[in-house]
Parts: C-alpha cells; sequence; structure tokens
C-alpha cells in the first residue's frame, strides 16, 4: 500500500492489524496513517526494518534524510506528531506516522500506556515521558529507537529502557552513556585512558567540605574555582567562583536542587597561559573496543559559554592534536563505546610559547 507524498495531507488509512496502536489514553489509533507496508526482512543481511523516530521538526526531518540516503526505502521509518502537526515535513517524509496528544489526561485519570498498562496519570508532556514514547516505538514494531538532539538524548535511562523492550538506541549503550554522560565520571574514565584532565575533585556533598576542598586543593580564594554540575550542558552548571561568599551560594543552591557538583581549577587568560583554545575530536566507536577519529574542530569563537563558529584548521600544533586523537580513541576503546560521540579539551600556550 502506498501514497504519494506530493499535492497535500497523507491518506489516514487503517494500519495492518500486527501494527495497530491503542486509541486508549494518549495515542491515536484510528489516525495513524499508513504510506505503505514493506514485507518482512528475511535472510542474514535483514537485521532491522521498522525505525521509530523519537523526534518532531527538523531533527526528525534531518534524521529521516539520513536514513534514507542510507537505506534508500528498505527500512519503514516511523513518524510521531500531534495536532497541528499533520502536515508537517517528517510527517510527509515518513512511511508510517502515529498521532500522539502532546499532554497527558487531567490529574485523577487512569492513563493507559501502549502495552496495555494501567497507571495513575500525571499532567505533563507525553512526549517528554520516557515510558510512554518507548512503550509506543514497541507497539509500533521498531526494531531502532532514533533520538537526536533533545528529547533526552543523553539520558542512559532512555538508553536502558529502549533495549530492555528489545530495540537498538540509535545512540551509546546505557552503560557507556552512563560513565560519559555524568561529567565526573567522564573525567575519571578520560584520566585512565591518558587523557589530560586538570585539577579535579571529588564529587561534593556540602558547604565545609567545598570550602575546605577549595583552600587545601586549589589555593581558594587567591585562585578562582570553577563549580560544575555533573549533568549540566552547554555551558549550563558551570559557575565562577572568585570569593567565598560565591562559593558558599553556589554549593547550597546546586545541593539544595538535587544536583551532583564537583569543583575545577578555573583556566582562563593568564600570566601562565594565553589566549586558551576550544579544541574538539569527534570519534566513532563500534561497541567492540575498535575506534577511529575524524579530525578536529576548533570552537575559541564563543558567547555565554556557548560556540558561535567552528572551524580548522587550528594553530595548535599537529603533534598535539595527533596525540590527543590518539587518546580519544583509547577512551572509547576502553569503554566499548558505541555511536559518534564528541571530546572536548582546552589546550593553551604558555607566555613562554610553550603549548
Amino acid at each position: 500500500m502506498s501514497s504519494s507524498l506530493a499535492g497535500g495531507k497523507p491518506p489516514a488509512l487503517s494500519p495492518s492489524p500486527a501494527l495497530t496502536v491503542p486509541a486508549a489514553g494518549a495515542v491515536g489509533g484510528d489516525v495513524t496513517i499508513l504510506k505503505r507496508v514493506l514485507p518482512e526482512p528475511s535472510g542474514p543481511n535483514a537485521p532491522f526494518r521498522r525505525i521509530f523516530i523519537a523526534n518532531r521538526g527538523e531533527a526528525a526531518v534531518r534524521d529521516i534524510r539520513s536514513i534514507r540516503d542510507k537505506y534508500g526505502s528498505r527500512a519503514e521509518v516511523i513518524a510521531v506528531y500531534t495536532e497541528g502537526e499533520e502536515d508537517a515535513d517528517h510527517v510527509r517524509m515518513a512511511d508510517r506516522a502515529i498521532f500522539i496528544d502532546k499532554y497527558n489526561p487531567r490529574r485523577g485519570d487512569k492513563f493507559t500506556l501502549p502495552d496495555g498498562t494501567v497507571r495513575d496519570a500525571t499532567f505533563g508532556d507525553n512526549f517528554s515521558d520516557e515510558d510512554f514514547i518507548v512503550g509506543v516505538a514497541r507497539q509500533a514494531g521498531a526494531d531502532i529507537f532514533s533520538v537526536k538532539w533533545g528529547f533526552a538524548s543523553e539520558s542512559f535511562t532512555l538508553s536502558q529502557k529502549v533495549e530492555a523492550a528489545g530495540m537498538r538506541f540509535n545512540g551509546p549503550g546505557p552503560d557507556e552513556m552512563k560513565r560519559l554522560g555524568h561529567k565526573w565520571y567522564a573525567l575519571e574514565e578520560a584520566r585512565k585512558a591518558g587523557l589530560p584532565t586538570g585539577k579535579y575533585s571529588k564529587l561534593i556533598t556540602s558547604v565545609p567540605e567545598a570550602l575546605e576542598i577549595a583552600r587545601r586543593d586549589f589555593d581558594f580564594p587567591n585562585r578562582a574555582v570553577m563549580l560544575k554540575d555533573c549533568m549540566g550542558g552547554g555551558g549550563r552548571g558551570n559557575k565562577k567562583c572568585e570569593n567565598e561568599a560565591q562559593l558558599i551560594e553556589w554549593v547550597q543552591t546546586f545541593l539544595n536542587a538535587g544536583k551532583e557538583i564537583y569543583m575545577e581549577e578555573f583556566v582562563g587568560k593568564t600570566d601562565e597561559h594565553d589566549d586558551p583554545k576550544h579544541i574538539e575530536i569527534q570519534g566513532f566507536g563500534d561497541g567492540q573496543g575498535g575506534a577511529v577519529t575524524f579530525g578536529h574542530r576548533e570552537c575559541s569563537v564563543q558567547r555565554d559559554d556557548q560556540k558561535v563558529i567552528e572551524q580548522t584548521a587550528t594553530i595548535v600544533p599537529a603533534a598535539i592534536l595527533r596525540d590527543l586523537e590518539a587518546k580519544v580513541r583509547a577512551l572509547f576503546g576502553n569503554l566499548k563505546y558505541r555511536s559518534a560521540g564528541t571530546v572536548e579539551f582546552l589546550v593553551s600556550k604558555k607566555t613562554n610559547g610553550e603549548w
């Protein structure tokens, strides 16, 4: 069964019985769009046939384009959408699209998950509910669960739930995601692989402990320290502390919010370091201990702790970059890392000219 993507909204055809999604709760089985059905895979070269796209909008569009470039029509793409997105590009590009109400029912209502489990409803966004969206993918018969940026893409619990449901998560496995998605554990793994990490503390559990560590190990307050949220990203959760009042305030703020935190030495343009460079190295692991790297990029042009432009080449010497790339491969190999990943470095030149 097929339909053209051109000339208007795809028809709302009935899904095959084997792929029926219950209409109960927030999933609309009666409005599932089915454009075509692929034959069941056979033979050793058919490891999967259905890819579930958890994102919507631009992220989903890019994902579907990549799948089409790689697999053509050999894979069935399943998209999700909500009210007002019936004509969205990712819906038109997919082979099937499942309608999901964006919000859960009212508080106190009973809510039926796609696998038939009944639970008390809590008001929230269904697309951010890991159990719910994994249940939709499993009920749809997906082999691969794909998520790009956003929507818990760095959540090891999502990866864990996907694989526990019998699907493959299109990204790192739960174990390596847990160890590298947590900044402090990532530093520990990097140190084992021989990567330069700079000085960092143990996990901090109280204000008195933070003050003691800062004074003893970081020459604080003569030198500033950087307080870091273990699960922060994109500059979020990094707090420079130059005096005791700032350190006390931010430690209390993080701990009151249930954050895991640690401390690093603050590195900036100082007497010892001149114009530090933000260098990123992209790598890919096969999940079996093999890894490759794809060169480097410099991201030193930043605003509000966010990179503005990525560029190559850099003035950092090639010998240093080759050494860092080798150590990134060692890191991915040690962890048996699966999927793509980026390791970021701060490379500085001393005032005497040495890097």
